[in-house]
């Protein structure tokens, strides 16, 4: 049942308004959740679901102090009171001049530009959303085929869909595209939803995947991407962060710092954390070294470590076992996909403690334990080397307390 509101004036109270249904902005919810909740605030959801807070009138959006917005469908007619507090978080607001905290849309594309093209691809595309022509795919596209072009790279194919929002009766169109590629190509999706449909079609038009066509998604929301197969390779976006960035600009709103209305001012700009290669990219040999056909039994493998990251009991010799393989010949195949099976064990250990540290404050003492390594200290050098920068910096780049 939906929920009336009352004003309070022991904290202040924000609404954030948004979409639960997608991983994106229950991140973006959690961040904010995390910052508040560190400052006593009082954080109500406006999603449209049973459980949201019940914005009927312009009045009842006058009980907050201030607003975290990505989607301004949820609030009613007249909601914005002048003076209102207010941090559009990758939305575009009626009489704003652009989002507040967005995405930075060019180190995405960019970074999925280096990606594809070390992969060894002849040919790129690109696969926009299918159910509504979003801003954010086109701001992906325009980059991905800037940095394609700064690499000296061909542009991208870019699939156009006949009708939006019937995007399962693109099925055949989209087949015919991906079959009429050079090969090897590579494919870089719109996010995570459209890149398991672009596997999925590609399996069925009987293309190999990652040999014929390498497949690249942004989000990296582990259901979508776990349930392709082979398992999506996907960008990571720092959605908590941008999450508490915008509650941090809100708090400094709120207590009169910058604007609160439309006046001009420079967007909070955040990016990708990285790319989290699964299956459906060609290992580091590039696509050379993706030509034999993938051995399933490496592919069940590899999804079997990922549900069991966190496990610090897990060994080769699990992994052997769920193969059906003695350990030697089980190693022996994964090293002929490109990486051994303590390699894989060590790669999804190191994504599961990333979601950790985005999601927690546990002492890295505690989450090195728990995700199977052996100390912190062992951990924090795997961190550096595999991510680029310490622990702490990555904690800073999510707003956690210095002393953590």
């Amino acid at each position: 049942m939906a929920r009336s509101v009352r004003r309070s004036a022991a904290a202040p109270r924000v609404c954030v308004a948004l979409l639960s249904n997608l991983k994106a902005h229950r991140d973006k919810l959690r961040g904010v959740l995390a910052y508040g909740r560190a400052r006593g605030w009082r954080v109500d959801l406006a999603d449209g679901t049973a459980f949201s807070v019940r914005l009927d009138r312009a009045a009842d959006a006058a009980a907050y102090d201030g607003f975290v917005v990505s989607r301004d469908s949820m609030l009613p007619p007249g909601w914005r009171r002048p003076g209102l507090p207010v941090v559009s978080l990758d939305a575009w607001l009626p009489g704003d001049p652009g989002p507040d905290v967005v995405c930075d849309a060019d180190a995405v594309g960019a970074l999925a530009a280096r990606t594809l093209a070390a992969a060894g691809a002849r040919a790129f595309a690109f696969l926009p959303m299918l159910a509504l022509p979003e801003t954010y795919a086109e701001e992906r596209r325009r980059a991905f085929e800037a940095a394609l072009r700064a690499l000296g790279a061909p542009p991208p194919a870019v699939f156009r869909p006949a009708r939006w929002g019937a995007w399962r009766e693109e099925e055949p169109r989209l087949a015919a595209f991906l079959r009429a590629l050079p090969r090897p190509a590579a494919l870089f999706a719109a996010n995570d939803i459209m890149g398991r449909f672009a596997v999925e079609t590609a399996l069925a038009a009987g293309l190999r995947v990652p040999e014929d066509l390498a497949v690249l998604g942004v989000d990296d929301d582990r259901d979508e991407c776990l349930a392709a197969s082979p398992p999506l390779s996907s960008i990571a976006i720092g959605f908590e962060r941008a999450g508490r960035l915008a509650a941090a600009l809100l708090e400094r709103r709120m207590g009169g710092a910058g604007r609160a209305t439309g006046a001009p001012a420079a967007p909070v700009r955040y990016g990708p954390d990285g790319v989290v290669r699964r299956g459906s990219l060609p290992p580091p040999g590039g696509a050379a070294a993706a030509a034999r056909p993938a051995d399933p039994r490496v592919e069940r493998a590899r999804r079997f470590i990922e549900r069991r990251a966190c496990d610090p009991s897990l060994r080769v010799a699990d992994v052997a076992r769920e193969m059906g393989l003695a350990p030697r010949r089980a190693q022996l195949l994964f090293r002929e996909a490109g990486l051994g099976i303590r390699a894989a064990i060590r790669d999804a250990r190191l994504g599961a403690v990333r979601e950790r540290l985005e999601r927690t404050l546990e002492p890295l003492a505690r989450i090195a334990e728990t995700c199977g390594f052996g100390s912190e200290f062992h951990l924090s050098r795997l961190f550096h080397r595999h991510f680029g920068m310490t622990v702490r910096d990555f904690r800073r780049r999510l707003g956690a307390p210095p002393h953590v």
